[in-house]
This record gives structure tokens, sequence and C-alpha cells, in this order.
């Protein structure tokens, strides 16, 4: 990456930390989301990685590390099952 003359350089944030206000802002956010338990990703069964969809099924023979399936990867098998 060349430098450019009045540019921020890729890494200005570094070095810096967030305020006091913004920090609780953050954890208010956080806590109005997972308020209720069944909001978390975790219990949804439905999350979103690199662009797309994933679906938890601790059966399927293509499931990741964590049981979740892409789910492109199931409708096309459904499609193709019918």
């Amino acid at each position: 990456m060349v430098f450019i003359k009045g540019h921020k350089p890729y890494n200005y944030w570094l070095g810096k930390s967030r305020s006091e206000e913004t920090k609780q802002k953050i954890r208010n956010k956080l806590k109005a989301l997972y308020a209720n338990p069944r909001n978390h990703p975790q219990y949804i069964g439905k999350i979103k990685r690199t662009g797309y969809w994933y679906i938890y099924n601790s059966t399927h023979p293509f499931r990741g590390k964590q049981n979740y399936v892409a789910e492109h990867r199931i409708v096309i098998e459904k499609s193709m099952n019918t």
C-alpha cells in the first residue's frame, strides 16, 4: 500500500480506545439484543458467515465442525431428490 500525503494510514485506529459513553452504548445494545436468550444465534439455528447462510443440522453428512450446513447445499439436495 502506497502512502499518499493527506490520507489516513490503514491502521489509524490502533492505539485508540473507545470512550466510556461508546462502551455503554455497545453494552446496552447487546443487552437489548440478547435479553431473550432465544435471540442468540446458537438457538436460532441459522447464521450468516462469509456471505452464506448456514443452518444447524447435526446429522447431515456434509456438516462442518460446528454442525452447520450451507443453506444452498440443502436447497439443491431437496430439488434434486424430488
